[in-house]
């Protein structure tokens, strides 16, 4: 007890100083917005009571109604500044909110306040806001910021600073200096090419005048983050700028290094970079074609010279090109204003997992942007259900989580039923993404986009339950870090002509083995090739699962066939065959265990369907029959892995549970989801008694009071049946 009362006295103490000060501050004449420097991350509570003292226990004399309307009206401000900033940071309260399209969709305004959200993403168009070179208009912004100061919750700036989204003056400028796009065919569009100069300086105005007026006008600092573009993507009919290819050219002077290297890898015949050629690459119309299966294969222009080394440096370099472009825009605003962090807007995230034709064609790569954006503080990553399958929120947060910094999951919903997939099938995404590791929630949308639409499409009970839930979990699993049990490799490899058939029966296998995991409650990195090129660090891993795969970068072959004996590797099936020129690889790995591929006897039959909005077609697999296969799994891992620290036991009900260990040095928690229609029951599991203090346990927002039976240094915790999630959370003994 003596403990509790000196931390408490503690405490008083600080909470006295803190309010010295800020009484001190206000007295001097500083600004009643500066509040938040001055108490920090003190509780609501405390902050609340010193704002009451200081207006009406210490506003000085005044007669009657002046002094008591002059103290409230100052009360109310004091409030709402130290309200709007604790919403603002994100150290002090979970951010979880839509996208939301005010003023250009003012439907349910008034109550977004209410709905349980804490941040919202605003969109600022440039079209809207420079609708001519000399005029702008910010009228959009004013409202925004007026909006939040009155519903007290915080924005994500959205700056639509893309080139498709240049308004048409500018656009009409870049195409009269020759710097619009080029498809293959080298035809001209209408969209600014990333190196044109026209449109850099004119973007650089936009984000320059943008964020000069946030600092004139958001005194409350109601805007936390800035999203420097929206949706990114790099399509194969945008890359054949001239400058772009003389870009590209340099790009292999540092690669090769010498001409002759280059043309023994691409069996060509160049007298200089100068005059090298790129590949002329393209994918099908049938891209976003729904009913359709496998990937749609990258192919050469009929007539183009090409060679599978060529057009994997092609692709490679708009992977590398695309983050690069990205991070600069980044690092303009952070320049401007260091004092708000920034967050990515990476679309086709969720197609990391399974369409890597997507990803091809908008040469957007996680682990690419992850390892090469250093200017973004935030990876926001588009990452939705599919027909309540969490699998692609999983996988994009499993794949992020490793570069450590916060993770935003933006466009939470169900991409192919939209908002009518229901409350159950939400919950299930939200707390796939809080347990694999997502720090902020943005549902897509409050209103404006068709299907997607949760205002007014769900009751306000449904938004506000959701939105509560999240925000709870997101606080009690704060600074508790996810725990990998192991790694399995993501072996996607940038398309090139005539390997479609190949990368497709590795994503499948991928998928299949990714799901076995899942239901064995094992949690994992999900590592590229890539990375292991970069020099990821692989001694961290107990095992590592290689899934079937017939392609891979030779110098990662090379890597893998000499991990240390501490690293186990599990092969499914013979091993990578060819490497990225095409050549044959002679694998040899005497440390793996080769397995049979079970990852894609598991994966099931997979179509492209989509039933909402505009949104892509994602694959789709029927839940396969495949009890056999998880049971040989089973019986096949537990052998090969190490047991895990905390375990999960599901005697009564199928593998649709799925388990995320957290960590910190003195607190330990195990996040239980259900991915099933029904409710999980007889779930036990075994926790070390070391971290059986203060032990509380959450079930579909409930707190319980956990039921427990020692077993030497382990307690048995029994869990109640649940609908969506679990999370039980202890504390090391003294």
């Amino acid at each position: 007890m003596r403990v509790h009362r000196d931390a408490a006295l503690c405490r008083d103490k600080r909470r006295e100083a803190v309010e010295r000060a800020a009484r001190a501050s206000l007295q001097a004449g500083a600004p009643i917005s500066r509040l938040s420097s001055v108490l920090g991350k003190d509780s609501h509570e405390s902050t609340f009571r010193f704002a009451y003292t200081f207006c009406v226990a210490d506003w000085p004399a005044a007669p009657g109604p002046a002094r008591y309307n002059g103290a409230m009206a100052t009360f109310g401000m004091m409030v709402a500044a130290l309200v709007t900033t604790a919403i603002g940071r994100p150290d002090d309260a979970a951010r979880v909110g839509f996208i939301w399209h005010f003023p250009f969709v003012d439907v349910g305004t008034n109550l977004i306040g209410v709905s349980g959200g804490t941040s919202h993403i605003a969109r600022v168009p440039w079209v809207a806001v420079q609708p001519e070179p000399d005029r702008w208009d910010f009228s959009a912004l004013d409202r925004q910021i007026a909006e939040a100061e009155k519903g007290g919750f915080g924005i994500v700036l959205l700056l639509e600073c893309n080139p498709f989204c240049a308004p048409a003056w500018l656009k009409k400028q870049v195409r009269d200096a020759g710097e619009s796009v080029r498809d293959p065919a080298g035809s001209v569009g209408d969209i600014p090419s990333t190196t044109s100069r026209v449109f850099e300086r004119a973007q650089r105005r936009f984000i320059e005048r943008t964020l000069a007026e946030v600092r004139r006008r958001d005194t409350l600092r109601c805007i936390t983050h800035y999203q420097v573009g929206v949706e990114w993507w790099f399509p194969f009919e945008w890359r054949h700028a001239p400058a772009d290819i003389a870009r590209f050219r340099a790009w292999l002077r540092r690669k090769y290094g010498a001409m002759d290297r280059l043309n023994r890898a691409w069996g060509a015949d160049y007298g200089s970079f100068s005059s090298v050629e790129p590949p002329k690459l393209h994918v099908s119309g049938r891209l976003w074609e729904r009913g359709r299966d496998g990937l749609i294969p990258v192919e050469a222009m009929p007539g183009a010279p090409h060679s599978q080394a060529a057009a994997y440096d092609w692709m490679t370099f708009w992977h590398e090109t695309a983050p690069t472009y990205i991070d600069r825009l980044a690092a303009i605003a952070r320049r401007i204003d260091p004092s708000r962090p920034t967050m990515s807007f990476l679309t086709f995230s969720f197609a990391q997992g399974a369409e890597w034709d997507y990803v091809d064609w908008s040469a957007i790569r996680l682990d690419e942007v992850c390892a090469r954006a250093k200017s973004i503080a935030d990876n926001g990553m588009q990452l939705p259900a599919a027909r309540g399958d969490p699998f692609r929120i999983a996988v994009g947060l499993d794949m992020a989580r490793k570069y450590g910094k916060p993770m935003s999951v933006l466009d939470l919903l169900d991409f192919t039923d939209g908002v009518r997939a229901g409350r159950a099938v939400h919950e299930r995404a939200t707390h796939t993404a809080i347990q694999h590791g997502a720090s902020a929630l943005y549902y897509c949308c409050w209103n404006g986009a068709k299907d997607f639409n949760f205002h007014p499409d769900w009751p306000m009970e449904d938004i506000r339950g959701m939105l509560t839930g999240a925000r709870q979990t997101l606080e009690t699993v704060r600074r508790l870090p996810v725990v990998a049990d192991g790694a399995i490799i993501l072996p996607i490899m940038p398309g090139t002509p005539g390997t479609a058939e190949q990368r497709g029966r590795a994503a499948a296998s991928f998928m299949g083995w990714y799901r076995l995991l899942r239901a064995m409650q094992r949690s994992v990195d999900v590592i590229t090739f890539r990375e292991i090129e970069r020099g990821l660090n692989l001694r961290k891993y107990r095992w590592i699962v290689l899934p079937a795969c017939e392609l891979a970068p030779r110098s990662a072959a090379e890597v893998l066939s000499r991990l240390p004996r501490s690293v186990r590797l599990i092969m499914a099936g013979s091993g990578p065959s060819f490497d990225e020129r095409g050549e044959p690889i002679r694998w040899t790995a005497p440390q793996a265990v080769g397995v049979r591929d079970m990852g894609s006897a598991c994966a099931g039959p997979m179509v492209r369907d989509a039933a909402a909005g505009d949104t892509p077609p994602l694959v789709m697999w029927r839940r396969p029959e495949h009890e056999a296969t998880l049971a040989e799994a089973r019986q096949t891992l537990e052998a090969l892995l190490p047991r895990a620290d905390v375990g999960v036991d599901i005697p009564g009900a199928g593998p649709e549970v799925a388990a995320t260990v957290r960590r910190s040095a003195d607190r330990l928690a195990v996040h239980l989801v259900n991915d099933g229609d029904g409710n999980a029951a007889s779930v036990t599991v075994a926790w070390p008694v070391a971290y059986g203090a203060a032990m509380r346990l959450y079930c579909d927002g409930q707190a319980l009071n956990p039921e427990t039976e020692r077993s030497g240094p382990t307690l048995r915790v029994t869990l109640p049946a649940f609908r969506t999630y679990c999370l039980l959370v202890g504390s090391r003994m003294p």
